[in-house]
């Protein structure tokens, strides 16, 4: 399953739910858990940075991004997180943002805490990541 603006992956929640994560124990389970489903697209005619951060703030959201937002959360602050497909971003003591490029498309998905946990776990990065 890939990410698509329109339609909705099996077993994905209903109405904004939070999707917990469950028998996941691989890192490439987890991202692949999290970058599945039906994603928010970009409002026709393009949205301010504002509008934009409202639209991506939502926890358990996916939301696609601009090229330009992507590029922006990828060169603000070093990633927590990075490898060929994903990084997380976090500034301070928030949960992570999950940023992902599909083709020629860029999504990202606010974590939960217990989901930032769970990839820190998996990836061997400290769950105080915020103070380092």
């Amino acid at each position: 399953m890939t990410t698509t603006p329109a339609g909705k992956a099996a077993g994905q929640p209903e109405g904004g739910e939070i999707m917990t994560l469950t028998n996941v124990n691989t890192l490439a389970g987890c991202f692949r858990e999290l970058s599945e489903g039906e994603a928010v697209p970009i409002p026709e005619g393009g949205e301010t940075w504002r509008a934009m951060l409202r639209r991506t703030r939502a926890e358990g959201r996916i939301a696609e991004v601009d090229e330009e937002t992507y590029w922006h959360y990828l060169e603000a602050l070093p990633p927590i997180y990075i490898n060929e497909s994903f990084f997380c971003f976090a500034e301070g003591m928030e949960p992570f943002r999950l940023f992902w490029k599909r083709g020629r498309r860029y999504y990202v998905r606010r974590l939960s805490w217990k989901q930032t946990h769970n990839l820190c776990d998996l990836a061997g990065i400290r769950r105080d990541y915020y103070f380092y």
